[in-house]
């Protein structure tokens, strides 16, 4: 990126359907495989407009199944098994229809639950292992389990062997503390965390039936999450459900919902519950992030401001550079339109503060909104850019970011270092060869000041945090000591 491109992009600040179409309807997943006697998949209606997801209709539609001795579906769109065939699923919505397949494998099979995918995840799901409850660093009451699941083997010793081994009972599972607490059968400081009649009960107590056996290195792990929908444009007031598949190691695909956790980045704009359904509260564009094992996944929802534009407003928008068109473009899809010219003044002001970081002179404030040069503005950011204290004021900017700093570094080291980002910077050094040229840096630190950035990070986690914010803007701190909770990053990574 050029500094006149990069300019551009912090004075100025994309996904918008195809106006008088009609909606298509899909179902979400597009497929359904179901592998087992426990398996289950959620279904949703979804309309589609051009290229965007614009709202949920599963509410009120129906659902057939083509043969109803392979599969069966609830009303609300629940797909459970009940012997290995193909069939179809059918939905109808004000009198229009929609199918996909379903492939279900392994029903004649005994159903087996994994204590690494699937008790697991009803304890996080429920909080059990979180840093409030027994999942903190000295445990609660005399539990204590690993942080988010992130240690299986761990916890299996520790609810099946610790405590006299009385928090299950396999020759009566209904008997098992950790079955009677979350229960509410008998005094638990969380409260109560399900039913009897509850999916969760029914994983607790057929893992203890069954011997509760421990994680193995042979445990399918699961290896990506997919959302449906992945992204979502919809009118405040709007309901949203979300659906989560997890994919494993062993090819299987499992609905997960039900265990996923799901965090709003904005409840102003949109809130969603532990089931996964978003309410649209307000305008405007935000993330709901999905959780689920060590995977984190995201919905993005789109709210287009209610306020009727002009049908010209942003065909007739003015456009000095491609950064324009991709700026005009997610205005169009948020529906806001482009703000007015802020005046010379005010631009004049925002250039000098965003490229030297100073306020402009005042007698320069008078000269500039006096002239009539149609290309005056063009010509501010060239001298900007072109000036001593732009190169100040990125050195700096840069120096700052990579830490260049006395304290860690001899001397003469910092000063070789500092030289070489001033001269990158003065030298309209794309930031593409600029960061190849620190990342790949080897040689002497007082001749080649690229090679300092490994010294002042000469630990391997160090340095990969730094990297990763100053090349990438993403901080992977949180990984020093368990999973990221909101990136795809874990701790072993």
């Amino acid at each position: 990126m050029t500094r006149l491109s990069w300019f551009l992009s912090i004075l100025t600040l994309g996904l918008s359907p195809s106006r008088g179409m009609a909606d298509e309807l899909h179902i979400l997943p597009g497929s359904l495989r179901l592998d087992g006697p426990n398996a289950r998949q959620r279904c949703l209606v979804e309309a589609r407009l051009g290229e965007a997801w614009v709202g949920d209709r599963t509410s009120k539609a129906t659902f057939e199944v083509g043969n109803p001795t392979v599969a069966r579906v609830s009303p609300e769109g629940m797909v459970t098994p009940l012997a290995t065939g193909l069939t179809t699923l059918k939905a109808r919505f004000e009198g229009r229809e929609v199918t996909v397949p379903i492939s279900v494998e392994n029903a004649d099979k005994p159903g087996t639950w994994s204590f690494r995918n699937h008790v697991e995840a009803v304890l996080t799901k429920q909080g059990c292992n979180s840093g409030a409850c027994h999942g903190a660093a000295a445990g609660k009451n005399g539990l204590r389990l690993t942080l988010r699941a992130y240690g299986p083997e761990i916890d299996h010793d520790v609810l099946t062997r610790q405590a006299l081994g009385r928090r299950i009972v396999r020759t009566a599972p209904a008997e098992s503390l950790l079955l009677l607490k979350p229960t509410g059968a008998i005094e638990h400081g969380g409260g109560t965390k399900f039913g009897t009649d509850s999916l969760d009960y029914k994983v607790i107590a057929e893992w203890i039936a069954e011997g509760a056996p421990a994680p193995t290195e042979d445990d399918p792990t699961i290896r990506s999450l997919k959302v449906f929908p992945e992204s979502v444009k919809l009118a405040v007031g709007d309901s949203q459900r979300i659906l989560v598949q997890a994919i494993y190691s062993d090819g299987r695909i499992e609905d997960v919902t039900h265990w996923a956790k799901f965090t709003s980045a904005d409840d102003t704009l949109a809130r969603v519950d532990d089931s996964g359904l978003i309410k649209v509260e307000g305008t405007g564009e935000g993330a709901i992030a999905v959780l689920f094992g060590t995977l984190v996944g995201r919905v993005t929802v789109t709210v287009p401001s209610e306020s009727k534009l002009a049908t010209n407003v942003f065909a007739s928008a003015p456009r000095r550079n491609r950064i324009d068109e991709f700026s005009l473009k997610k205005l169009e899809g948020l529906g806001i339109p482009p703000s007015p010219d802020a005046g010379d003044a005010a631009f004049l002001r925002r250039s000098y503060l965003d490229s030297t970081g100073t306020l402009p002179p005042a007698d320069s404030v008078s000269e500039f909104v006096r002239d009539g040069d149609p290309n005056k503005r063009d010509k501010l950011v060239d001298r900007l850019l072109q000036s001593k204290e732009y190169v100040d004021y990125w050195t700096y900017k840069w120096s700052e970011l990579f830490l260049v700093s006395s304290r860690k570094l001899p001397t003469p080291a910092m000063w070789s270092f500092y030289r070489f980002i001033r001269l990158s910077v003065s030298e309209n050094r794309p930031w593409d060869q600029f960061a190849r040229e620190v990342i790949t840096a080897k040689g002497s630190t007082l001749s080649h000041g690229a090679s300092n950035f490994f010294v002042l990070h000469r630990d391997p986690i160090d340095l990969a945090e730094t990297s990763s914010m100053a090349f990438l803007g993403l901080s992977l701190t949180c990984a020093r000591c368990h999973n990221h909770p909101l990136e795809k990053w874990t701790q072993d990574q």
